[in-house]
């Protein structure tokens, strides 16, 4: 992730951002399809769903709340994720002071995209030293993760701090951390065993690698010169594929909430309890 710093362009980047993430968001769906329908047919989580979708409309009505709105959102997610993913075996102090410590480094680095909270890197930095400290307490003294282990299943605890003080040097994009999170979940049926196999293996791949082709087509063939943030694309081809791209995240990450394994418990027990 820290090579995407150096060796790849923002433009770069920014395609990357759609291309693989048009690929991830339909595979979630195709892969998802069991958890959508039991959701569906419970009332509370039914509701949910339901409630969720005028977030698609945030990219259409006000294009000043897209990123700082988008970056919070995903920081979310991106820490649930992180947190939750292989937990199994961590206490509930140690994800606690996992989760903070994560919120705290994500938002040292992302912090500049968000307007609305005056020095949030500075907050950021504040909260990630703190927490990581009381996770690093806890860990030692629980004593039950090997140090091995223990990076292995929290490796943002190092990674976060080391890519924020890299953003107290060089301009960090939000688009870099976006493109993590899809990297990481392309490597899905290697990082959790048992939930593919062989077989599977091979057609999960085949589907990345026809829908990625697919995207990068598609994107390429609107591609437009100079411009290439989220915002602000004039070919009408390109305007579509990026403003449903933003609606479609929002979507995403709302029902991940709601279907999602990697939930903490909490959240799933009071979603299954809405019958």
């Amino acid at each position: 992730m820290i090579g995407m710093f150096a060796l790849l362009p923002l433009q770069l980047t920014v395609l990357s951002m759609y291309i693989f993430g048009y690929t991830h968001y339909l595979l979630a769906i195709h892969y998802s399809k069991r958890g959508i329908a039991q959701a569906w047919s419970k009332k509370r989580s039914k509701w949910l769903l339901i409630s969720i979708l005028p977030l698609v409309f945030i990219p259409y009505l006000n294009e000043s709340l897209i990123v700082p709105s988008l970056v919070i959102y995903f920081g979310i997610h991106h820490v649930m994720s992180e947190v939750y993913f292989d937990a199994k075996n961590h206490s509930k102090q140690l994800r606690t002071t996992h989760w903070w410590a994560l919120i705290g480094s994500y938002f040292a680095i992302t912090g500049h995209h968000v307007p609305w909270v005056a020095n949030l890197s500075s907050i950021g930095w504040i909260v990630n030293i703190v927490a990581t400290l009381a996770f690093l307490y806890v860990w030692r003294k629980e004593g039950t993760l090997a140090f091995k282990t223990m990076v292995y299943t929290c490796p943002w605890i190092i990674f976060g701090p080391a890519v924020a003080l890299i953003g107290e040097y060089i301009y960090l994009d939000w688009r870099f951390l976006i493109n993590w999170h899809f990297f990481f979940w392309l490597f899905i049926p290697y990082l959790r065993s048992g939930m593919f196999n062989r077989s599977q293996i091979r057609t999960y791949w085949k589907q990345n690698i026809l829908l990625i082709a697919l995207f990068s087509f598609l994107f390429f063939i609107s591609l437009p010169t100079g411009n290439f943030d989220v915002i602000g694309w004039e070919p009408v081809g390109m305007k579509i594929l990026t403003k449903f791209f933003l609606a479609w995240s929002f979507l995403h990450i709302s029902w991940s909430f709601i279907i999602s394994g990697g939930n903490p418990n909490w959240l799933k027990s009071w979603i299954a309890s809405g019958r």
